[in-house]
């Protein structure tokens, strides 16, 4: 049985993501704080927040234990939080914080000792431009973007050894339907990445 995880789910990339897993022929466990309205045939729902780490490793073992190791996981979550940064409050860059940056961190913990050494295990995170060019309306989801991007990076080289394959997918502008960077477009990109060996742990997505 092919399991994946899919951190973050949500009716846009999550939804469209976990249609292309399903449709390839995974189980896949979606792991969100709401439970979605619905799901794609071959996909089940867990609760959990990824802020905090006891929900988050009672998610995975229960998944594990339901479907098995999983090949492939998916890291979604962000707060899209629009302000200037004259505007924002400081508590509101540490909440933000706390679900793109501390919330990775408590994904990999919780995955990576089932994880280890299992043949074409990957794990997928959702970057964004904002990491590198700033919007002055979108402090908050920069600054994320731009810890998640470290983090992600450091984990590549920390992980190496494991044979787990990790990148950072880094959409290239905001996610719109009708656009190049479509929730399905990057849920294609995304799919594709787990399934190709990287050759560098970041790469630029603009819907091309």
């Amino acid at each position: 049985m092919k399991h994946a995880i899919v951190f973050g789910y949500g009716p846009g990339t999550g939804a469209a993501l976990t249609a292309k897993l399903t449709a390839a022929g995974y189980t896949v466990t979606a792991i969100s704080r709401s439970e979605p309205a619905e799901l794609p045939s071959g996909a089940t729902w867990l609760g959990a927040d990824v802020r905090r780490p006891v929900e988050v490793h009672m998610a995975v073992d229960a998944a594990i234990s339901e479907h098995g190791a999983p090949l492939k996981v998916f890291f979604n979550p962000v707060a899209v939080r629009q302000a200037r940064g004259l505007d924002i409050d400081a508590g509101d860059i540490m909440d933000d914080l706390a679900t793109s940056v501390a919330g990775a961190v408590n994904v990999i913990q919780a995955v990576v000792p089932h994880m280890r050494n299992i043949p074409e295990t990957s794990i997928v995170f959702t970057g964004g431009i904002l990491s590198d060019n700033p919007h002055p309306m979108f402090t908050s989801v920069g600054v994320s973007k731009a810890a998640l991007k470290n983090l992600v990076l450091a984990f590549a080289k920390e992980l190496k050894a494991t044979g787990i394959d990790i990148q950072l997918i880094t959409v290239g502008g905001f996610i719109k339907p009708g656009t190049l960077l479509s929730p399905d477009a990057v849920a294609g990109r995304l799919f594709d990445a787990a399934h190709t060996k990287s050759q560098q742990p970041e790469t630029l997505f603009d819907g091309h």
